[in-house]
C-alpha cells in the first residue's frame, strides 16, 4: 500500500483502524467484566488455606479476642503439642496496661477462656520500626533453636488477608526445613464478596496484595 510523505518525506501519513462505537462498547464490556472477575478472586487468593493439624500452632500476637478463641478451639480439636504466639511490644497504652507485650496479654487472654497456660509460650520480639511479621518469625526461629526444636512443620494462624504474606515471610525466617502451613482467621463481619464498597475493605485488600508482592518480589532478609 502506497504511503503519502510530505514535510519533506520527514513525515508521511497512513490508514488507521479504529473501532466504531459498538466496538468500544464491547471493549468497555469485556474490560469491566474483566475487573469484576480479578476484583472478586483477589481475597481468595490473599487468602491461604492449608492447615495441618499437629505438632506446633502459632498465631500472631495482634489477634483480638474471636481470633484467640477461635485458634483455643483449634488446639484443643487438632491434636497440637504446643500453641506459640509471636509478636512484639504493646504499641498503645503501654504504660497503662498490665501485659507489656501483645504475646503476653493474649496469653492471658486464652488462659481467662479456660486454656492451660502451660501449654502456651509467648515468642517476643523486640521493638522494631518495620517488618514487624518476619521480626515475629525470626523470633520463633530463635526460640525453637533455643528449645532445640526441630518441627516438621507449623500451623500458622493469621487474620484472612494477611495470611498468604505472613505464610511467605514466616517460611522465608524458618527455611525449607519447616513446612508452614496456615489456618487463616475470616472475620464473619468483613464483607470480602463486595470489598470495594468500603474504605476499610479497599485498604484491606489493595494493601495486602501490594505488601504481599513487595514481600515476594523486593524484599530481602537481612536478619
Amino acid at each position: 500500500m502506497a504511503h503519502s510523505t510530505f514535510c519533506f518525506g520527514l513525515l508521511r501519513r497512513r490508514q488507521a483502524v479504529l473501532p466504531t462505537w459498538r466496538g468500544l462498547a464491547l471493549a468497555m464490556l469485556l474490560l469491566g467484566g474483566t475487573l469484576v472477575l480479578v476484583a472478586r478472586a483477589l481475597p481468595h487468593f490473599l487468602i491461604l488455606r492449608n492447615p495441618q493439624p499437629g505438632g506446633l500452632l502459632v498465631v500472631e500476637g495482634y489477634a483480638w479476642d474471636a481470633m484467640l478463641a477461635q485458634a483455643k478451639a483449634e488446639f484443643e480439636k487438632g491434636d497440637y503439642e504446643l500453641l506459640l504466639i509471636t509478636g512484639g511490644p504493646m504499641e498503645k497504652g503501654e504504660a497503662l496496661l498490665e501485659y507489656k507485650t501483645t504475646p503476653h496479654a493474649c496469653a492471658a487472654i486464652l488462659q481467662a477462656m479456660g486454656m492451660d497456660g502451660a501449654l502456651l509460650r509467648p515468642v517476643v520480639n523486640a521493638r522494631v520500626a518495620r517488618d514487624r511479621t518476619y521480626a515475629s518469625a525470626v523470633a520463633l526461629r530463635d526460640w525453637l533453636a533455643a528449645e532445640g526444636r526441630k518441627p516438621g512443620h507449623i500451623t500458622l494462624m493469621a487474620e484472612a488477608l494477611h495470611s498468604r504474606r505472613s505464610v511467605l515471610l514466616f517460611q522465608k525466617a524458618l527455611g525449607e526445613g519447616v513446612r508452614v502451613t496456615s489456618l487463616p482467621y475470616e472475620n464473619p463481619e468483613a464483607d470480602l464478596t463486595h470489598w470495594w464498597r468500603t474504605s476499610g475493605g479497599v485498604r484491606g485488600v489493595v494493601g495486602e496484595l501490594l505488601a504481599w508482592l513487595y514481600a515476594r518480589v523486593f524484599f530481602h532478609p537481612d536478619l
